[in-house]
């Protein structure tokens, strides 16, 4: 469940 927090989290700050 974290890993997914987490993974989103790396693709908004790799979008931005």
């Amino acid at each position: 469940m974290s890993s997914i927090v987490v993974n989103k989290h790396i693709q908004v700050r790799i979008f931005y």
